[in-house]
């Protein structure tokens, strides 16, 4: 019988769709995966500071006409902040803030930080992850703390209980069946009750902001409202190379975006005792734990002579390699 693979968000309760091993690892550059771990940054456009300072540099002589002369502008600037301090919603605070070129900068802090929640709410860089086939028997020991492994003990769906688990099972056993066997419930049941889950209202489904956005016309205001993480991924210069980072581990390695998923998965894979073809990933040495992607150019703390992090880029090349000649792509790819 095929065995079907996902990668599991633990943190989050995401998963992504299942593919078969041989797709997702040898002919799918897993773009989706890539972007969701890698860690975003907020382009200035975003902030707008430039088009403020042009507007004021324009503006030097004031008129009764003038763009900032509004009511608001009477009140104390401290006021307003406190207002806007008090805008529990990302689209409230949009249209505060336009209102003139004055409040747009004072509530540039608070936009900042409202952006940078939105957009770390969807990605997944810096949680724990892992590459799981569907024929998967047990989960890493270090994966769930026994806090997580006592509280999932209590919650867990009684109906899945009785058919999968037996009463000599141990609590890791238990927690890979279920995210083998029914991720999608098990997804649910971590994203809804999980201790640490997000309870921001600006981070649930927004009536208002979807009704905003049916009445647009254009693009103009589409990426003010809604966040695609492809926009807030990091500029590669040429010559460049990209970061995995294991944040659990203090592990780093270094590679191109052509050898991205193959670095990713066997790294972060984890394969069930007989599992057709899993020895190809055996027990990754990264699955389960805080992962993240990056430049290289922009964290060289990580690799530079004073860094406490390790460098396991030739040890994983080495098995890609082998994985090669095995398979039958050495052609295909050089690591």
């Amino acid at each position: 019988m095929e065995e079907y693979w996902r990668v599991f968000n633990i943190d989050k309760g995401n998963t992504k769709s299942q593919t078969t091993l041989e797709e997702s690892f040898w002919h799918n550059n897993d773009d989706k995966t890539i972007t969701l771990l890698t860690t975003p940054i907020i382009p200035s456009c975003y902030l707008f500071q430039t088009v403020v300072s042009r507007a004021r540099k324009g503006k030097a002589n004031s008129s009764a006409n003038d763009l900032t002369a509004t009511t608001l502008l009477l009140l104390p600037p401290e006021l307003l902040f406190a207002i806007a301090e008090e805008l529990e919603d990302y689209l409230d605070l949009i249209f505060f803030s336009v209102t003139c070129v004055a409040i747009w900068e004072l509530t540039h802090p608070i936009r900042y930080r409202m952006i940078f929640d939105e957009v770390k709410q969807k990605s997944w860089a810096g949680c724990r992850v892992i590459f799981l086939g569907d024929h998967t028997e047990t989960v890493p020991n270090e994966m769930f703390t026994d806090e997580e492994k006592a509280y999932y003990r209590k919650i867990l769906p009684n109906d899945v209980d009785d058919d999968i688990d037996e009463p000599s099972d141990t609590d890791n056993v238990k927690l890979g069946r279920h995210l083998s066997c029914a991720p999608y419930d098990f997804a649910s049941l971590i994203l809804d009750t999980s201790p640490g889950a997000r309870s921001n209202r600006w981070h649930r489904s927004n009536p208002r902001r979807s009704k905003a956005l049916m009445n647009l016309r254009g693009d103009l205001l589409k990426p003010w409202l809604t966040f695609d993480l492809n926009d807030f991924m990091p500029s590669k210069a040429k010559g460049d190379n990209w970061l995995i980072r294991n944040y659990t581990k203090r592990q780093y390695v270094i590679t191109l975006p052509s050898h991205f998923t193959q670095m990713l998965y066997s790294l972060i894979g984890h394969f069930a005792s007989g599992s057709p073809r899993g020895g190809w990933l055996e027990h990754g040495d990264w699955a389960g734990n805080k992962i993240d992607i990056a430049l290289a150019s922009m964290h060289k703390q990580e690799y530079g002579d004073d860094s406490d992090w390790k460098d396991i880029t030739d040890g994983i090349r080495k098995k890609l390699r082998s994985l090669c000649r095995e398979e039958g792509y050495e052609n295909r790819f050089q690591f």
